[in-house]
């Protein structure tokens, strides 16, 4: 027996890619604008962690207290918003890149999660042209994965 000779049965790697279907250009697309959702998302939050003093001094005048305090406010309110931003991102990326391979629940499970996502964009009193760009690429990206083409392609996988 050579080594040249082709086995007799494929390998696991070999068997799996036999049953791996490309993704349609529309799931493709929503993988690309759930990441650009979540990078807009944090960039807001980095926008907010650069303003820190202007908005100190506006909340300070609407709620009449005094700027230290509001400034403190005003950090604690940033950190939340940059964990929270980076935390949707990792969660965008990680289900958007499963829901890209076929797997179904990935698809779900962004939904919950965009949905999550713009009820923190605006639970915050955030309504910044980042906030409202994430939120719009949220909801192009959940209902780019329910078109039919997206629909044959999770009906095909099976997962």
């Amino acid at each position: 027996m050579t080594t040249d000779e082709p086995p007799i049965m494929p390998t696991a790697d070999e068997a799996a890619e036999g049953d791996r279907v490309a993704p349609p250009g529309l799931v493709t697309a929503a993988y690309w604008l759930w990441l650009a959702a979540g990078a807009i998302g944090l960039a807001g939050g980095l926008a907010v962690l650069l303003n820190q003093g202007p908005l100190a001094d506006s909340y300070a005048k609407t709620q009449a207290v005094p700027r230290a305090e509001a400034l403190e406010i005003v950090k604690g309110y940033t950190i939340w918003l940059i964990v929270g931003s980076a935390v949707f991102l990792v969660l965008y990326w990680l289900l958007a890149y499963q829901a890209r391979n076929g797997v179904r629940k990935a698809r779900t499970l962004l939904l919950v999660v965009g949905a999550l996502s713009a009820f923190f964009q605006y639970g915050f009193g955030r309504v910044t042209i980042f906030g409202l760009v994430c939120a719009f690429l949220t909801v192009v990206g959940m209902a780019m994965l329910y078109f039919p083409p997206a629909r044959r392609f999770y009906d095909q996988h099976g997962r």
